[in-house]
């Protein structure tokens, strides 16, 4: 898969790598204004998960003795989280050097014991690990990736026959608003199909707020379909999808509030059937 960016050629491994030098200057942001504020995670059986997340994990999902995998994990709260639930064994990958190591100091510092690596996760290899009961993906993780099919092929090949993937994303809908301004918040003015990766410079701290000027990084606005497809294509049979007027990506909160409900997010449960 390659994109032609000006009078550049790039491929995926070259976006990732891109993406993860502007999450390592993000991360640190993030870190420093979790310092700042107070980090909720350090107390005692706190979990940092949606509510519909949460509501639908515990239906849908048995965690007690599970082994988990969280993909594009960041600091690893939401796999710490998992682990309080009940999981048996959790394992995190992200890209960033910075995530990483945030997420091991947070394992180290609530006493949850979870295991965090530092990978692109189109270098994971399924052969190095037990299959795993549960694949566990966010908010704001498949935006980055350039390829959904190959992704997630990647995570069937981690699952046991049976095991479950869990993907709790941003609506496709909302970022139709993302510039929208302040006087005409429903004022669509992007488009839904986009071929091409968006760049930006910086502007990921979603913790502290801090708008900065920073190194370059490429997002994917995927469509829905994109989405289910690449999972159905991987050999994973899609049971649940739900949408919701929450926003769970620290961007659309004013959307939320308006009386008029609009889809902000989702929630797709699949499992391995072969």
């Amino acid at each position: 898969m390659r994109f032609s960016i000006g009078s550049d050629v790039l491929d995926k491994k070259d976006f990732t790598e891109i993406n993860r030098k502007s999450w390592n200057e993000a991360c640190l942001k993030h870190r420093n204004a979790r310092l700042r504020m107070g980090d909720p995670i350090l107390q005692e059986g706190y979990l940092d998960l949606d509510e519909n997340l949460i509501k639908y994990l515990r239906e849908n999902v048995e965690l007690k003795g599970a082994r988990v995998v969280g993909l594009c994990c960041n600091d690893g709260r939401e796999i710490i989280s998992l682990k309080r639930m009940g999981a048996e064994e959790c394992v995190g990958f992200d890209i960033s050097d910075e995530a990483i190591t945030s997420a091991q100091d947070l394992s180290e510092k609530t006493g949850v014991q979870c295991q965090f690596i530092r990978s692109d996760v189109y270098d994971i290899d399924p052969e190095g690990f037990e299959p795993f009961d549960l694949a566990f993906i966010s908010a704001g993780a498949i935006c980055w990736l350039p390829d959904l099919e190959g992704f997630f092929q990647i995570v069937f090949n981690l699952l046991k026959p049976g095991g479950k993937v869990f993907l709790n994303e941003i609506h496709p809908f909302a970022w139709l608003l993302e510039d929208s301004p302040p006087e005409t918040p429903l004022l669509i003015t992007g488009s839904y199909f986009k071929e091409d990766p968006i760049i930006t410079h910086g502007d990921l701290d979603y913790v502290g707020g801090e708008d900065y000027e920073g190194l370059p990084n490429y997002s994917f606005d995927h469509t829905l379909g994109e989405i289910i497809s690449s999972i159905a294509k991987a050999g994973i049979k899609v049971e649940l999808f739900k949408e919701f007027p929450q926003d769970i990506s620290a961007v659309f909160s004013h959307l939320e509030k308006m009386d008029i409900k609009l889809p902000l997010s989702f929630i797709i449960l699949g499992k391995k059937v072969s």
